[in-house]
């Protein structure tokens, strides 16, 4: 509401956290980049603005030194206990800093009582049999949707820490889609004998790699982790929000990835793993 400057009559409170993220694109990389970025003054004067429009109104500015996000950076890279870690660090945040990330994400569900990632990681666990966030996102949805015939949607949505808006979009695309089709005549009839091969994960790997290459990256196995290298960039990272974030061992040489975003490193998103004969066929079908 604050970017852009839309005006709520009820709205009286404005909290301005005094961030914003930039979308940009790096053509050397040929990557999208996503960079949280502090506003200007301007900025914040506009977001003050907001709550008091049409009637008095309140603005609280928060700006945080964001140890929640530190806290779960260092969690989910198992680098051990957060106030021990951080005080290696030339300039660590004070100790009840510290102590008051924890217990806050302790109390939203991010962390259990011996300060372990158990839930965010049980929750992704459901889904990621095969280390394919494709597969896991179409489990995800699969299950919803039964949720939602039996108007259990939101509740199913909220046990697993997921948006149930950000599901009913998914839905409401893939209707559209659908329709799309039958305008098309690409689908009319039986809809049964054109999910024949719903369920073929061969099938699926190679439509996927077909449509994702040439974004690809080798898995580089090393005694304890792995690493991720692409041809343009070099040594790349998973996306927090992969199923894979969680495994250290992805048995597959390669991935096909959706995009690339740019914050402090570059991570990869929406990622699914192929063997070397997948990567090699497509290959040699675009060289031709």
């Amino acid at each position: 509401m604050t970017k852009t400057s839309i005006t709520i009559d009820d709205v009286v409170f404005v909290i301005d956290y005094g961030k914003a993220k930039e979308t940009s694109y790096d053509a050397l990389n040929n990557t999208h980049c996503l960079l949280p970025t502090w506003i200007s003054k301007d900025s914040a004067k506009q977001r003050r603005g907001r709550a008091g429009c049409v009637q008095p109104g309140e603005c609280y500015h928060l700006y945080p030194r964001d140890v929640q996000s530190l806290c779960l950076q260092i969690k989910t890279l198992k680098l051990g206990s957060f106030s021990e870690f951080l005080s290696k660090a030339l300039q660590s945040p004070e100790l009840l800093a510290a102590q008051n990330a924890i217990e806050y994400l302790k109390i939203i569900g991010a962390l259990d009582e011996n300060e372990d990632l158990t839930l965010a990681e049980a929750a992704k666990a459901q889904f990621s049999r095969d280390h394919s966030d494709h597969f896991a996102l179409v489990r995800v949805y699969d299950v919803w949707k039964v949720a939602e015939q039996a108007l259990g949607g939101y509740e199913y949505c909220w046990k697993i820490f997921l948006s149930a808006q950000s599901m009913k979009s998914i839905d409401s695309l893939r209707r559209e889609f659908l329709s799309l089709l039958k305008d098309t005549s690409v689908v009319k009839g039986n809809m049964v004998i054109f999910n024949a091969w719903n369920y073929d994960e061969n099938l699926i790997r190679v439509a996927i790699c077909y449509g994702l290459y040439p974004g690809t990256s080798s898995i580089v196995h090393n005694e304890k982790s792995l690493s991720l290298k692409t041809v343009e960039d070099g040594q790349v990272l998973l996306h927090s929000d992969s199923v894979n974030s969680w495994d250290l061992r992805i048995p597959f040489p390669w991935l096909v990835f959706n995009e690339k975003i740019k914050v402090n490193s570059i991570f990869l998103r929406l990622l699914f793993p192929i063997t070397s004969c997948y990567c090699l066929v497509e290959a040699s079908q675009k060289a031709i």
